[in-house]
Formats: C-alpha cells, sequence, structure tokens
C-alpha cells in the first residue's frame, strides 16, 4: 500500500487489473501490492491514482513468482 492522496475510477483502465510482477535477474518476479499513476497520467487535470493488487498468498501473481522460481531452481546447477 501507499500513503498520500488516491483515488480509482471504475472508469480507469487500471482497476480491472488482478495483480502485476517486476521481473530482473536478482528477484526473478516480485509481486506488486499497489500502482501508482503520477496527477494527469488519465488527462489533464486527472488526480493520482492508487490502484490496490493482490499480491497475497493466494494471489496469481504470487503463484506465477512461485513457479518461475520453481522452475529457475530446477534448472539451476549448483557450482560450489
Amino acid at each position: 500500500g501507499g500513503g498520500g492522496d488516491s483515488s480509482s475510477s471504475s472508469s480507469s483502465p487500471w482497476v480491472p487489473w488482478e495483480g502485476a510482477l517486476i521481473s530482473s535477474t536478482s528477484r526473478l518476479t516480485l509481486p506488486l501490492d499497489a500502482v501508482m499513476l503520477p496527477p494527469g497520467a488519465e488527462g489533464v487535470g486527472a488526480p493520482r491514482v492508487v490502484v490496490a493488487l493482490q499480491a497475497g498468498p493466494g494471489s496469481l501473481a504470487r503463484q506465477i513468482a512461485g513457479w518461475v522460481d520453481a522452475k529457475v531452481g530446477a534448472m539451476s546447477v549448483k557450482l560450489m
């Protein structure tokens, strides 16, 4: 979650999202608990939009992160 001003509108393209991930070589996949758009991102004068996402243990994003971790672990070779 985040602080500050927040709003979301049912007309926002961000509302129907169930989850989101960031991918990197060090973390593989990291589920996000929110997406924040700066003021005006949805049009001139639009307020900041903070959209809460599902990132808990049963969420799709967490399931994908677990699947990626398992696949990488299964295909990795221990060097030492």
